[in-house]
């Protein structure tokens, strides 16, 4: 049935989009230490019109974020000496999402 198919398709892309969370968490914290969350964005904070509101609509079905290594302190303005490291844990991230995908 429609139904079955849509929610194997749904299992399938939740387990793929923990694994490459997960991938992406672990290449992270073997750059420099840092410990990221592998959550849903949502989880993050409030917002809406989003990229990633926008990509779901165009009928993609992972869609990720991975946010700056501030825990509140600094927002979105990293001091400078952390926005290499930042950057390099977040490309080797990315890398290890993407071969997971």
């Amino acid at each position: 049935s429609v139904w079955y198919q849509r929610r194997v398709r749904e299992a399938v892309v939740s387990t793929q989009s923990t694994g490459a969370g997960k991938a992406a968490v672990d290449a992270i914290k073997l750059s420099h230490g840092k410990t990221y969350r592998n959550i849903r964005s949502v989880e993050l904070y409030p917002t809406s019109g989003s990229s990633a509101d926008w990509i779901y609509l165009q009928g993609v079905t992972n869609a990720y974020t991975i946010e700056l290594r501030d825990t509140g302190r600094y927002g979105f303005r990293l001091p400078t000496s952390q926005i290499i490291p930042t950057g390099e844990e977040n490309i080797r991230g990315f890398i290890a999402l993407v071969n997971t995908l």
